[in-house]
């Protein structure tokens, strides 16, 4: 294949990768990450932790990364089943899996990996109909959910011709992400070239895996600086309110993670305007379109202080960058508004808040919510429930490069939300942008979400007009946009609240969980067998001492009282869940005690089951 002149995309991002670089390269000889021998167990990163049990509350696919492409040509499918063999063998994470122990999950590692292959044939499917059936397939195989206990990157390859094939590939979030996928796809091309002309690949080494990384961060976790850094980033999200976001429906106290995207082009033009007001100022170009939609949110929830979630790659040091693995971190926005602050002003302040956030990406988003310790809402995510997000298309269209064949990616996704709305503006290789925006489909109609697309442009383009930017104030922008009042959207029809997002995925703990009740040693004969029932009174104290034992309560307190109202968190569900499982033999599922389970409750519970199986 010829390879494509850099665009002005590419060179942007070829500039701020080596800035980048260089500033992980200064921070490298004082904080290493070293290497250990590779074992078969290890304690879960923060960030796995939360996507964990995220999966045991919702059986959904809203935490999947798919991507598929047509490949036209000679394909030798063995050579492609090798080059993915070797790919799997390569990546500590394509080796992982996450078994169960004591109710609480452990990242095991197997020596050799196992692919996850299928195969499908449609060649006897009739010409007209064979494309569309093939496609079809494909979303259909995407939307599965996938079983944590086992292989965690699939992948399918449906033959429509001898020459033609459509080839998907899917792994979950909890050992990849959006940064892993071009490594994944340089390498298997180079794996296949290498095996097609009978060399020897030429890969970047690698000096660390990823339970090196994790293990690292646990460490630094401890140390007092990082310690400061995170209590002086407490103190600035400290009485950050919930975003009060219009819904279109009532929230439910699970989320499903039901999802839907919407795809939205955003005119060549008005991106390079945005780009033009960032030099100016020697801003962010994501700085100005973050502005905008801060505009907007605020439009919406007629408020001033704004939690506005994002994403960085959080690979803060050049021994991470070959490995794949899930690395990425979420990173808190709080954008402060006001009605006479000059549009300049307010790109200035995201500026400084999406640097401020940046810098902190090495310190795990479930670390700060335990710091913060805001007030928690059943089927809530704590902190932010919006994100908005500006990703270069080197993350999402990569490129298969196979010898003699030709490729062309296929736009498929699983069908989940992570949040109630992810906003994110795409650039693509050529420079254009687009709006694709994930929403939760028990919370809002496409057509809201239309809407929300059309107005943000209305925005922007009002926001970059000539000499706006200098002249205008955040209330005539809103003004001469014509949207309504922050008063009428909020109050307009029979709409919800936002009061929090899909079901929460952290806090948790760095290190792992020690799932035994207080005071047992370890056994090796599992969890009880149920018991039969209690007397009401007694059932209740036990209840009532693994409560106190969870959550520390101390003196009288009411059975009546939530899982939330005694300041329950993630960690403290597994703890709980656990706990009851070995006591009673009774696994509870943790989303009942998300949705607010009690003394009184799981009394209730325990007893009617364990007269089940009396």
């Amino acid at each position: 294949m010829t390879a494509s002149p850099p665009t002005i995309a590419d060179k942007r991002a070829e500039l701020r990768d080596r800035l980048l670089r260089q500033r992980r390269q200064q921070q490298q000889n004082s904080d290493q990450i070293t290497a250990e021998p590779e074992t078969s167990t290890a304690p879960l990163s923060s960030q796995q932790s939360g996507l964990w049990l995220a999966a045991q509350l919702a059986r959904a696919p809203g935490y999947t990364l798919v991507n598929a492409t047509w490949l036209r040509g000679p394909l030798d499918s063995s050579l492609l089943r090798a080059a993915l063999d070797g790919l799997i063998e390569r990546h500590q994470s394509l080796r992982t899996s996450f078994p169960e122990q004591d109710g609480a999950p452990r990242l095991t590692v197997a020596p050799t990996g196992q692919l996850w292959w299928e195969e499908l044939d449609l060649c006897r499917v009739p010409e007209p109909n064979r494309r569309q059936r093939g496609l079809e397939a494909l979303a259909a195989w995407a939307e599965q959910v996938i079983d944590l206990r086992h292989p965690l990157l699939r992948t399918l390859l449906v033959r429509l011709d001898t020459g033609e094939h459509l080839f998907g590939y899917l792994q979950h979030h909890i050992v990849s992400d959006g940064w892993s996928i071009p490594i994944l796809v340089s390498e298997l091309s180079e794996l296949y070239r290498a095996a097609a002309e009978q060399r020897s690949p030429r890969l970047p080494a690698q000096t660390i895996q990823p339970t090196d990384v994790y293990r690292w961060q646990r460490e630094r976790l401890a140390t007092e600086p990082v310690r400061q850094r995170l209590n002086r980033w407490r103190d600035q999200l400290a009485g950050m309110p919930q975003l009060r976001f219009p819904t279109d429906r009532p929230r439910p106290a699970v989320a499903s993670w039901a999802g839907h995207q919407v795809v939205v082009d955003l005119p060549a033009e008005l991106i390079a305007r945005a780009d033009a007001v960032a030099r100016t100022g020697d801003r962010l170009p994501f700085a100005v379109l973050l502005a905008a939609f801060s505009v907007l949110m605020r439009q919406r929830s007629g408020q001033h202080d704004l939690a506005l979630g994002t994403a960085f790659s959080g690979r803060v040091r050049t021994e991470m960058e070959p490995l794949i693995g899930y690395f990425a971190n979420t990173g808190v926005l709080r954008i402060r508004t006001a009605a006479e602050q000059g549009l300049d002003e307010l790109i200035g302040h995201c500026h400084d808040v999406v640097l401020d956030a940046e810098g902190m990406q090495d310190i795990p988003f479930a670390d700060v919510v335990n710091a913060v310790a805001p007030a928690r809402v059943p089927g809530a995510n704590p902190l932010f429930q919006i994100c908005f997000t500006l990703a270069r298309g080197a993350i999402l269209v990569p490129a298969l490069d196979l010898e003699g064949v030709e490729v062309e990616p296929v736009r498929v996704r699983a069908p989940g939300s992570r949040f109630d709305i992810t906003f994110q503006v795409t650039e693509l290789p050529d420079g254009r942008y687009r709006m694709e925006i994930e929403y939760a489909t028990e919370l809002f109609d496409e057509q809201t979400i239309h809407q929300l697309a059309k107005d943000y442009r209305t925005l922007l383009a009002l926001m970059l007009a000539s000499d706006a930017v200098s002249e205008l104030t955040v209330a005539q922008l809103q003004q001469a946009a014509g949207l309504p009042s922050p008063a009428a959207a909020v109050a307009s029809g029979d709409r919800d609240e936002v009061g929090a997002g899909p079901v929460d995925a952290g806090p948790v703990d760095a290190g792992p969980v020690d799932a035994r009740p207080v005071g047992k040693e370890p056994v090796d004969a599992g969890p009880a067998a149920p018991s039969g029932p209690a007397e009401p009174d007694a059932l209740r104290d036990q209840v009532a001492r693994i409560w106190v034992a969870v959550f520390g309560v101390t003196g009288d307190f009411d059975d009546d009282e939530s899982f939330f109202e005694v300041g329950g968190s993630s960690i403290m569900a597994v703890r709980l869940r656990a706990q009851l499982l070995s006591e009673f033999g009774i696994d509870l599922p943790l989303a009942d005690i998300f949705a607010g389970g009690s003394v009184a409750e799981l009394t209730d519970y325990l007893s009617a089951r364990l007269a089940e199986v009396s």
